[in-house]
């Protein structure tokens, strides 16, 4: 009878240890994915940094190893790896004419670096990306041009499909234009639309009052030496209102 009645349903100690054990499991699950995805944007936070130092060099034309350089870039080497470069010694080359990604022998190695974290990789493949001074604007993988699409670089988990999860990933923004920002996997590059120049400002000419004629209420003296009163308020000429 005892058996019967146990089969029926748990005990509470049973829906207790249930709940608790769920409770464990879930908190566990929660702190490694908030963990993952602050670790991913701390390390695409660094390559934007390190993006950025490439920039402040060329738009302010600093000196590499005793020489002014035709720009400096970045360079990602391996799946977790990327390297800062100076461009050519812009004193012994034509720089307009010389390629801007990387060429071991010709441009000089900076620094070589590793992602944030050793369990982090590039998702997408990325060219190379190379500041110009003195504007500070970007050849995208040795192409040129302000109108170029951006080049986007999404980190994340090396074994997260960043489609499906984009929220653990994050996407790096970069546009021929110099500017440079971070969405999450998911998001879009796009560089906002200018509105243009404000319209200019026209006159505006205040109407012109209907003209009228006011005449006097005073006795008029006609022909005969008759007088007559006259009451008048207001004439409008033809055409005004």
């Amino acid at each position: 009878m005892n058996n019967t009645r146990r089969s029926l349903g748990f005990t509470l100690i049973e829906i207790l240890i249930a709940i608790a054990i769920t409770g464990i499991v879930t908190t566990g699950v929660v702190t490694r994915f908030s963990k993952t995805s602050v670790v991913t944007r701390k390390a695409a936070e660094r390559f934007i940094t390190d993006l950025r130092s490439m920039q402040s060099r060329a738009l302010s034309g600093t000196q590499y190893e005793d020489a002014f350089r035709c720009g400096f870039g970045i360079t990602v080497t391996t799946e977790t790896t990327y390297a800062l470069y100076a461009g050519p010694d812009a004193g012994s080359v034509v720089c307009a004419s010389e390629d801007r990604n990387f060429e071991d022998g010709i441009d000089a190695t900076i620094e070589e670096l590793s992602l944030l974290d050793p369990t982090l990789s590039f998702k997408t493949a990325v060219g190379d990306i190379f500041f110009e001074p003195p504007s500070g604007t970007a050849a995208l993988d040795n192409t040129i041009g302000t109108n170029q699409a951006p080049v986007d670089v999404v980190i994340g988990p090396t074994e997260t499909d960043c489609i499906a999860s984009p929220n653990q990933c994050q996407r790096v923004c970069i546009f021929a234009t110099g500017k440079i920002d971070l969405v999450r996997a998911d998001g879009v590059c796009a560089e906002p639309i200018s509105s243009g120049p404000p319209p200019t400002p026209t006159a505006t000419l205040a109407p012109t009052p209907a003209p009228y004629v006011t005449l006097s209420t005073a006795p008029t003296t006609v022909a005969g030496g008759a007088s007559v009163q006259v009451s008048w308020n207001r004439v409008n000429f033809s055409g005004y209102p």
